[in-house]
This record gives structure tokens, sequence and C-alpha cells, in this order.
């Protein structure tokens, strides 16, 4: 019937050492699948969305290094016009 469309595995991020997490807002005028496609093992789910940022990731790293290597790589890009970065303190609904 199409109810169910898969099952997911929940990863322990912090026990992979994974201790940053994200939220990163793109304004971008093309397409950055290559991005996402070579980060994804940092992008936990990448969203179209509308308003000022057309792409929001929500991101783990496992420090600042690795999270600012990522967002000079994404600004380096010639079609990212700005991102917004946020960084997660907590999740108040686990």
């Amino acid at each position: 019937m199409g109810i169910i469309k898969g099952f997911q595995i929940e990863l322990n991020y912090e026990l992979l050492w994974y201790n940053i997490e994200t939220v990163i807002g793109i304004d971008a005028t093309g397409h950055i699948e290559n991005i996402i496609n070579e980060y994804s093992h940092n992008i936990v789910a990448a969203h179209k969305t509308t308003g000022e940022y057309d792409t929001m990731l929500i991101t783990r790293f496992k420090d600042t290094i690795e999270l600012n290597h990522f967002l000079e790589i994404l600004r380096k890009e010639d079609n990212v016009n700005k991102t917004y970065t946020q960084q997660i303190l907590n999740n108040i609904n686990n």
C-alpha cells in the first residue's frame, strides 16, 4: 500500500566522536549536490526550503576545525552567495 517507505538507522554520533551538531542555511544560485555528496558523512539531513536560505543542512562534525573547513569549502563554491550557521546545544525531544 506504500504506507511504510522504509526503515532508518539512527546513529549515536557521540560514540563516533561527532560532537558538533549544526544547522547550516545556504543561499545558492545553483546546485550544491556535489558538496552534499562529498560530505555525506557529515550531513545528517539536507532540505530545500523557502525563505532567505534555499537549502538547510543538519550536520555533524568531530570538532570546530572540521566544521570550519567545511564552511570554507562551501563558501568557495561559485554559486554559494552566503551561509548561516547555528550550533545546536542540545535536543529537547530526546
